[in-house]
């Protein structure tokens, strides 16, 4: 199989340093949003503890040395350099027919006490080496599902460390991670606790993943409300649910189960249980239309069979729709917002007040996304409002003059210049896994004086989501220019 080559997974030379505060659990990134690429695509972040691509080949295997006496505690620097790590892999099966349909991969160390993933990858964070050590096991997962006579319509789940979003992919793993590009179909994992971490930094390299044809897994969901609001903005194409989720089946665990359902609705999403330990949540999975099924009670971890027979229904890759180009304005007129022109200045602040403060009275804080050209919202009520968006937002995309500026953890800011067709009216979206709201308003007149303009409201979520679209499309071609 050649290897095709493609541009990325490759961090930018410089950090420079991110704009507003942090919390102190939320780990430093490129305020650019470059992260890590791979072959075109940005990896995204997944679980740190238990589960992250390795595997062994029987050419890395040979050259092993033998292990040492018992009580002999591995160097992780020596693990790293040596490449001493491997891979088991975990079925997925068809919650119909029980079919194999694809594996995930899971890290291991050598025999001895860094064999386990938690404190092999614990060990190789305190030398701050872990990034590395996950690119070494993804790409030996890789390769060794690369060279399997398996058909090639089976996918392979790969999680990823937080770390290796700022590490470079070493050098002797980049053919292996360009074919694997090509050659396989990888579905990345992205947590639901990492996703709240590194809002921004997640959301940049799920849309690079997801740009090179690459799917997204999102895991561990329901454990907390903020993750829900979420969901629509990620657009998973698989949502991976906890068996013990739907057993407990209250609280977030009922809240995750409406939004996942909801999901499912909207984009075609497939829903997968996890952790599967025996049949007691088989008739809810059926109710919500789960299509795989994945544990220990179904398929233990091991090494990948010599042969499988082609799924009959393989694990579905969502289609996204292109980039239009179309203005939020025009989003929402083609998708049945009626156009309201008896307001004034005055008039579209305090509304805009109004809806955002609502937006923000439920438990769950929305997704925003704003498009401020110069000059609107500058009140001081305006700017009492923004201020609380900014503090319970879980992420919030800006468009304007000097945007960019307000880049960082969980702000996506991206310059727009005065002169473009998106400039010449406001916009605010809100979306979170239970509510949706989009507004656009511009000047009716072309004399300032008059102050009169007109306005465009919706609570469709088709129609905000659509509008969410356009401005992350947007987002990303800034990006790449």
């Amino acid at each position: 199989m050649g290897v095709k080559r493609r541009g990325g997974w490759t961090p930018t030379a410089n950090r420079s340093q991110e704009a507003g505060p942090r919390p102190a659990h939320a780990p430093r990134q490129q305020p650019d949003g470059s992260g890590l690429r791979l072959g075109g695509t940005a990896f995204s972040p997944g679980v740190p503890s238990s589960t992250s691509n390795d595997s062994t080949s029987g050419e890395a295997a040979a050259e092993r040395v033998a292990p040492p006496g018992a009580g002999f505690v591995p160097d992780i620097d020596d693990i790293i350099d040596r490449r001493d790590v491997a891979v088991v892999f975990q079925a997925i099966l068809d919650a119909v027919s029980g079919q194999v349909v694809g594996f995930e991969a899971l890290l291991r160390g050598p025999p001895g006490p860094l064999h386990a993933p938690i404190p092999l990858l614990a060990a190789a964070r305190s030398r701050g080496r872990c990034g590395e050590l996950d690119w070494i096991g993804r790409a030996l997962a890789f390769q060794t599902m690369l060279k399997a006579d398996l058909p090639h319509s089976l996918s392979l789940f790969v999680n990823v460390d937080p770390d290796s979003l700022l590490v470079p992919c070493p050098q002797d793993l980049l053919d292996v991670v360009w074919e694997a590009q090509s050659g396989l179909r990888v579905f990345v994992e992205v947590t639901e606790t990492m996703l709240l971490r590194e809002p921004v930094l997640v959301l940049k390299s799920v849309r690079r993943a997801r740009h090179d044809g690459w799917g997204i897994a999102l895991n561990n969901v329901g454990y907390g409300a903020k993750g829900l609001a979420l969901l629509p903005v990620i657009a998973p194409d698989v949502i991976k649910l906890d068996q013990q989720l739907l057993a407990e089946g209250t609280g977030y665990a009922s809240a995750a189960l409406v939004a996942a359902s909801r999901q499912r609705f909207l984009s075609e999403t497939a829903l997968m249980v996890e952790r599967v330990q025996n049949d007691a949540t088989v008739p809810l999975a059926q109710s919500l239309g789960v299509d795989f099924r994945q544990g220990r009670a179904l398929a233990t971890e091991g090494p990948l069979p010599e042969s499988l027979p082609i799924p009959w229904r393989p694990i579905p890759l969502i289609k996204h729709p292109a980039p239009s180009g179309r203005t939020p304005w025009d989003v929402l007129v083609q998708n049945g917002a009626k156009v309201t022109r008896t307001t004034d200045h005055v008039g579209v602040s305090s509304l805009v007040r109004h809806l955002v403060s609502t937006a923000f009275a439920g438990q769950e804080a929305p997704v925003v996304a704003l498009i401020l050209p110069e000059g609107h919202l500058q009140d001081a009520q305006s700017a009492s409002i923004l201020q609380m968006l900014v503090e319970r937002t879980p992420l919030q995309i800006l468009l304007g003059p000097g945007a960019s500026l307000q880049s960082d953890w969980r702000t996506w800011g991206v310059d727009l210049n005065a002169d473009h067709p998106w400039s010449s009216a406001l916009a605010v979206v809100a979306v979170s896994g239970s509510m949706s709201m989009s507004l656009a308003a511009r000047a009716l007149d072309t004399v300032p004086t008059y102050d009169r303009y007109e306005m465009v409201l919706s609570y469709d979520l088709g129609a905000s989501l659509a509008v969410l679209r356009e401005v992350l499309d947007y987002c990303d071609a800034a990006r790449s220019a």
